[in-house]
């Protein structure tokens, strides 16, 4: 089922969880990135990849159908929330290959991976709360 994240990460209640540093090593081995932050998440700040795959989060149920079933998905989001849920529902479509990206962009920016911020920032109380402002 999960051969291709094989001896990486951790597993609860049948989801795969794993560290940035354990997800770029997965992405540099073919793996996929699938973001499912909204558009005005992905405006904020952006994983630095080549390549990746965005899907919103609010979009999943009509657009399942279009993701690449035969690669192995790194699921992400801003915190690892919405991303486990994305996950459950992707293995109840015959995906074989998820695993979760644990923290989501939030532990990502922290752990130093790469990047792409946009003029704006993200402040508030926790990140899961997020307004723009404009950097100074």
């Amino acid at each position: 089922m999960k051969e291709h994240f094989l001896n990486l990460g951790f597993e609860i209640n049948g989801v795969l969880h794993l560290t940035g540093r354990q997800a770029i090593q997965c992405i540099e081995a073919g793996a996929v990135l699938l973001d499912i932050r909204e558009d005005y998440e992905i405006a904020i700040k952006d994983f630095g990849l080549a390549t990746k795959i965005e899907c919103a989060y609010s979009q999943l149920d009509s657009l399942i159908h279009t993701l690449p079933a035969g690669l192995p998905l790194i699921v992400a989001d801003c915190v690892g929330i919405h991303s486990k849920e994305c996950i459950v529902k992707l293995l109840e479509n015959g995906f074989q290959m998820t695993a979760n990206l644990s923290g989501g962009i939030f532990d990502w920016e922290r752990d130093g991976l790469p990047m792409r911020k946009m003029d704006e920032v993200m402040s508030g109380q926790c990140p899961c709360i997020i307004k723009t402002r404009t950097q100074t």
